[in-house]
């Protein structure tokens, strides 16, 4: 018995890795550890009640913040004469009901005239000038670039979605083409990227985290790194593409950055952590993990 025991215990330790131990700045109070002997009688203990409000199965759709149109139902002079008497008949009342229509997207042509003027005597010429454009000498208007990129990363529609869709309004646009104008658009919006770089020196609540997205062109695995501030009036989240996992990338990241740093247990974050100037939290979704971990093994047959 004691040598399943000790077969057990090893199995336990391969399969459960241990977690990377931090220094708390800040110490935490004990917590209070109740005595079952302690705990209230019987007679102690009361029953509390409450009243609350009973869910209702017809579905209400809050309408306040939309556009309303109001279409009035009324009846004909003739069959406002009583068919009684002939008397005119009062309104007393309305009967209210809504209706929510939807309204299709439609794309329209902007034709664009620049009027030229020519002077007889010296042979010079000017003309009206455009406002600047997201990507000069494009079709593509500001509207149409910002509903295909909210189309694509908000409700994930893809591209050769969304040529189809242009292609039922009787537009033709192909994929590559759209495609195109996504990359010109992520050229014109590096500089606000670059402004919110900079804002991470000033914040001083962040959560930061990598997820793993599949690189096609190499064919092999690369990460989204994601950066959310938590400062009260300058909310903002950076998502940064990178090939790598190292922990060089968010160093180089957040070179700048002092504060509370919340992350996962991963190491590349360790780093960061035993820096000075920032203080490392984790999280309780992530521990719990390790824990339902231990119950398992410890529940299973061979951890028995």
């Amino acid at each position: 018995m004691s040598s399943l025991n000790s077969c057990a215990k090893a199995s336990l330790a391969k399969k459960v890795n241990p977690l990377p131990t931090y220094k708390l700045k800040y110490p935490i109070e004990p917590i209070e550890v109740i005595d079952p002997k302690n705990e209230p009688s019987e007679a102690e203990k009361e029953t509390i009640t409450y009243i609350r409000e009973k869910k209702s199965n017809n579905c209400k759709i809050d309408t306040s913040k939309l556009q309303r149109e109001i279409v009035v139902h009324d009846l004909s002079e003739e069959e406002k004469s009583c068919a009684c008497c002939q008397s005119a008949m009062i309104p007393i009342g309305k009967d209210k009901s809504e209706k929510l229509e939807y309204l299709p997207a439609t794309l329209k042509v902007v034709e664009h005239q620049c009027i030229k003027y020519a002077c007889r005597q010296c042979e010079t010429i000017k003309s009206g000038q455009k406002s600047d454009e997201v990507i000069p000498k494009s079709m593509a208007g500001t509207s149409l670039l910002t509903e295909i990129i909210l189309s694509k990363y908000q409700a994930h529609i893809p591209l050769y979605r969304q040529s189809k869709i242009f292609a039922h309004n009787q537009l033709d646009i192909p994929a590559n083409t759209l495609g195109n104008w996504v990359l010109q658009v992520g050229e014109a919006l590096e500089p606000l990227a670059q402004a919110q770089r900079q804002q991470l020196a000033s914040v001083k609540a962040l959560q930061a985290d990598e997820t793993p997205v599949k690189n096609k062109e190499q064919d092999k695995k690369s990460y989204m790194w994601c950066y959310h501030s938590l400062d009260p009036g300058n909310r903002f989240v950076i998502f940064a593409y990178n090939a790598s996992r190292s922990a060089q990338v968010p160093l180089e990241m957040l070179a700048d950055f002092s504060g509370i740093l919340q992350t996962d247990g991963y190491s590349g974050y360790t780093a960061l952590r035993q820096k000075a100037n920032i203080i490392g939290v984790g999280c309780f979704a992530h521990i719990r993990r390790k824990f339902a971990d231990v119950i398992k093994v410890a529940n299973s047959k061979k951890g028995a």
